[in-house]
């Protein structure tokens, strides 16, 4: 297990992380890939990948309460099936690969989803009709399971999945986070498993879920107020750069 120096740059990231995480869930989901670029600047990616999750398993509880009379809860039943087969995926992609490729299967994945978000502003009503929306519920399904066991990124899947579906902005957050909620317990057992979770990291989270809850109660408060287009533009510059680091 790595040992964690906590100097007061390591402790500063930290915050600035945990705060990240809140936000993250309650008022953008994409958030969740330059979040795990930030902790792999700290951890190598196996560990950064196991402590984020109880991170966001803290976010998770404020996020269903806050949002819990704004859920598409017809197009969350759809998914799940197929959420069940790439999660089984991941846990056996998780098994196998080692850690110099998983940076490179995290940055291409990161990649991939920057292309998929340019992809959705040329997209038209036509993906949205008869058979192309469900082939897009088992698509999306099954690679948010894939990429939310392998690296923790499938709010950036749902993202481009739900904005295709023109949700309301509560609706779209509160989505977000109910699925995420289902999914991260059902994660859980599975990362303990094979090792990625431990003891030291629930300390460690307990001791950051004070500044994940602040982060959450932030983003409740942003949220009614976003311009989010720029927003999202500087996040997929940031992850975009947090993408061609991994690769070196």
């Amino acid at each position: 297990m790595l040992e964690l120096t906590y100097s007061i740059e390591t402790i500063a990231i930290l915050i600035v992380i945990a705060l990240l995480v809140g936000f993250n869930k309650t008022a953008l989901p994409s958030l969740g890939l330059f979040i795990l670029t930030m902790l792999m600047l700290l951890f190598p990616p196996r560990f950064a990948i196991g402590f984020m999750l109880p991170l966001l398993m803290v976010a998770d509880l404020y996020a269903i309460i806050a949002y819990r009379k704004s859920v598409d809860w017809k197009r969350l039943i759809k998914l799940f099936p197929w959420v069940i087969v790439g999660l089984t995926i991941g846990y056996v992609t998780l098994l196998l690969i080692d850690e110099k490729h998983l940076k490179m299967m995290i940055g291409s994945i990161i990649l991939l989803f920057i292309s998929m978000m340019f992809f959705r502003r040329k997209t038209n009503d036509n993906l949205l009709a008869g058979n192309h929306q469900a082939l897009l519920t088992t698509g999306f399904g099954i690679f948010g399971g894939f990429s939310t066991t392998v690296g923790n990124a499938g709010g950036e899947v749902m993202s481009v999945y739900l904005l295709l579906q023109r949700l309301p902005k509560a609706v779209f957050v509160g989505t977000v986070a109910y699925f995420f909620f289902v999914v991260n317990w059902v994660k859980l057992p599975l990362y303990w498993s094979i090792g990625l979770i431990n003891r030291e990291m629930l300390q460690l989270t307990l001791y950051l879920s004070l500044f994940i809850l602040l982060g959450a109660y932030i983003g409740k408060r942003v949220l009614p107020h976003m311009k989010q287009e720029r927003f999202n533009q500087l996040i997929l510059f940031l992850t975009l750069l947090g993408a061609i680091n991994l690769f070196f």
